[in-house]
């Protein structure tokens, strides 16, 4: 598996695995997402790039981007789950953009020593407000299942189910 890259930069480690949780329901697809580490020195830089400068310890050690381009959608929560080498839980976070979806969106989390190597990303659609006003949100059951099926852990349905409803509610996009 190779580093993921930011504006140029590896990642840190290189054994995190990021899995995307596809509700067949959602009026949004998540194409690609992945979650890595930055060393220090490029969240400097990319922090400069977002119009943050000087604000590198803005970004936390954890970064998620997620691609997700719709033209029918006027806002969107992301839910992102974390599991570390140990599959045991290790933080999360709701990710919103409250404009239309695009490529490359970027959020950051602080970082949890366990997940720097073979940490887990689960990233999935929580909610959707579509371009007419309507707001579409995830069946957290459904997603619960969704994830253990797909090897985002190893625990059963109900522990994630807890996980979810106890994802703090607010990391607006960078």
């Amino acid at each position: 598996m190779g580093a993921a890259q930011v504006l140029g930069y590896k990642a840190t480690a290189t054994h995190h695995k990021t899995i995307v949780v596809n509700n067949p329901a959602a009026p949004l697809k998540i194409e690609r997402a992945s979650a890595f580490t930055l060393p220090r020195y490029a969240r400097e830089d990319l922090a400069a790039q977002m119009g943050l400068r000087g604000r590198g310890d803005f970004l936390k050690g954890r970064i998620v981007s997620i691609n997700a381009p719709s033209e029918n959608v006027s806002a969107a929560k992301f839910g992102v789950l974390f599991y570390d080498s140990f599959n045991e839980a290790a933080g999360g976070f709701t990710a919103i953009v409250t404009k239309r979806p695009t490529k490359e969106m970027i959020w950051s989390d602080r970082e949890n020593i366990a997940w720097r190597r073979y940490g887990i990303a689960c990233v999935f659609v929580r909610a959707v407000r579509l371009s007419d006003g309507q707001v579409w949100k995830a069946d957290l059951k459904k997603i619960a299942r969704m994830m253990v099926e797909s090897g985002c852990s190893s625990t059963n349905r109900k522990s994630v189910m807890e996980r979810l409803k106890a994802l703090p509610r607010g990391a607006v996009r960078l």
